[in-house]
């Protein structure tokens, strides 16, 4: 039963995993600019809720090699959300590049080209990418996301595969 005079704390969360299917599972994390605070996560493992705290936070990740040629890069974007790029190096196969969405989650894309997740607080929304040379910001790429059931990949217009290409999408989480 409990203190009834005490007021109750209520929790309520909502998880969406995110996986790249078949990357390199030999991948290269570089942290940069740690942040002051430190933050707690709860998660599962072998069917458990671990907890780790004290963790310290960085404004920035690069995946280096995540698959064979490119890169990705996530930022904390300072109007909110969660910015994050591919960096496609000379030769990469940006057809090898697929986000996987959690099983419990409708996946789906609208007509302006952008990739909503629904979440118990509102959608979480991956706006259509921006694609560019990384030595001429000016010169677009055409690109758009390609949606099948949960999978998330790709699609890339003409470009210089032996030119450095980022795309660049940015993911929106919903304030509560």
């Amino acid at each position: 039963e409990g203190d009834k005079s005490k007021p109750k704390i209520l929790f309520s969360s909502d998880l969406v995993d995110i996986i790249w299917e078949n990357a390199n599972p030999n991948v290269q994390l570089v942290v940069e600019e740690k942040t002051s605070g430190y933050f707690s996560y709860a998660y599962y493992k072998n069917g458990e809720t671990k907890n780790a705290n004290y963790v310290y936070g960085y404004k920035k990740l690069v995946y280096k090699n995540l698959y064979s040629n490119i890169d990705v890069e996530y930022v904390i974007h300072p109007k909110g959300g969660i910015k994050y790029s591919l960096i496609l190096h000379p030769g990469a196969d940006i057809s090898k590049v697929k986000m996987i969405y959690s099983d419990t989650k409708k996946v789906s894309l609208d007509k302006q080209g952008e990739i909503h997740i629904p979440t118990m607080f509102g959608d979480i929304i991956d706006h259509a990418p921006v694609s560019f040379y990384s030595e001429n910001l000016s010169k677009k790429i055409i690109s758009s996301f390609k949606l099948n059931g949960k999978k998330v990949s790709f699609s890339l217009g003409t470009y210089d595969n032996s030119k450095t290409v980022i795309i660049d999408p940015w993911t929106v989480t919903p304030t509560i």
